[in-house]
Order: structure tokens, then sequence, then C-alpha cells
């Protein structure tokens, strides 16, 4: 039987393709020190998390939930009466689960920065405008992944774009409207980073800074 010891950190961490997650767990149904791997990638990577400072909601999380539900509607007369009590429910239940997002991908924010910062081999190379200002680093894998960690969040309405640099050409690596990008920088000589409107742009409008690949 081959083990995919090398895929399963990624697994963990929900790096792989749709298909290659879906042969994993195919061949974790039937593989019990494959599993074990697993759970005990699970537990050190949880428990790294509790070793970092924790972080506090991002800048814009109030705004972007109340852009997200819209103002409030006043019903007139007897409706309101009719739905009070089907609107405290729901924007209860409503209230809670957009919270429960925000948290969750904070913790998967929080989870994927460890797994670089305590990964063998890691490059870790400061991110500057071409005036010097800092605007967060950038961290090499030797298996040609990439991780962006800026030090502020967006605009709202803005996101960063992450782009490969090579020979005076720029390819788009992805999108973000949080402070971290994943992405694969091998083929490029520079990976760098821009700000653009919250849908992207097909070639950076405002470059912020880029940084030679290891």
């Amino acid at each position: 039987m081959n083990h995919p010891h090398e895929r399963l950190a990624d697994y963990v961490l929900d790096l792989l393709e749709i298909e290659e997650a879906c042969q994993i767990e195919a061949h974790l149904a039937s593989c019990d020190a494959c599993r074990t791997e697993v759970k005990a990638l699970r537990e050190a990577l949880f428990a790294l998390t509790d070793t970092l400072p924790p972080l506090p909601p991002r800048r814009h999380t109030w705004a972007r939930i109340l852009q997200r539900l819209g103002p409030p509607r006043a019903p007139r007369g007897w409706i309101a009466a009719a739905v009070a009590g089907i609107l405290l429910a729901l924007g209860t239940a409503t209230w809670s689960a957009v919270l429960t997002r925000e948290l969750q991908a904070l913790q998967a924010e929080r989870l994927l920065l460890s797994a670089y910062l305590t990964a063998d081999r890691v490059t870790v190379r400061p991110l500057t405008t071409p005036q010097g200002t800092a605007l967060g680093s950038v961290l090499f894998l030797p298996d040609g992944r990439a991780l962006f960690f800026l030090t502020t969040p967006p605009p709202p309405g803005k996101a960063y774009q992450a782009w490969g640099h090579r020979n005076g050409n720029r390819v788009s690596l992805g999108l973000t409207q949080t402070q971290v990008i994943e992405v694969r920088w091998r083929g490029f000589q520079f990976v760098g980073v821009s700000l653009e409107p919250a849908g992207g742009s097909p070639e950076p409008t405002e470059p912020l800074g880029r940084v030679p690949v290891i």
C-alpha cells in the first residue's frame, strides 16, 4: 500500500484540490497508520495556535458585518407584532453565524501562519514599499509555496492582490480581503502585492511592494 505521507500536512491545512483531498480521505478510510498521523498533525497544529498571542478582530470586521446585514426595516401596524418574535430569533441566529464565520477565518489564518513559522527551512523576507515603508513579510518554503502576511487589512471595498513577476510580465497569483494570502512562487523572479478593487484587476493598478524569490 502506498501511503501519501508527503501530502498529509497539506490535507490537514486544507491546501489540496478537491480531487486530491477525496483521494486522501478514501485512503484514510482503510489506513490506520495514516489516520493516526493525520490526528497527530491536527493536534500539533492546533496546539501551536495556543502559543501565539491572541489576535483581535480585524479593524473593519463590524463594519463588514453591518454592511452584510443591511439597515433594519421597521414594519408598521400589526405586521410589527406578528414578526417581532421571528426577527428576534433570526437576528440572534444571523449575528451568531456571521461572527462564527469571522472567528473561523481568523483561526484559519493563525493556523496557516503557524505552519509556516514552524516549518523547516522557511525563509522570511520583509515586504516594503519602494520608499521603505513596512508592509509585512513574505515567508517562502522550498516546496514552492509562499505566504504573504500584511500588517494591516485592506480598506473596505478593496483587496490585496498577489502577483508573480517573470521577464517583465506580471501574473495574478490570488486575491484576499484579509491580511494573509498563500501563493506559488516557482517560475517567477519576484512576487509582489498591490491594492485593488474587491474583485481584483487584470493588471496592478496600485502596486505596493515586491521581493525576490528564494
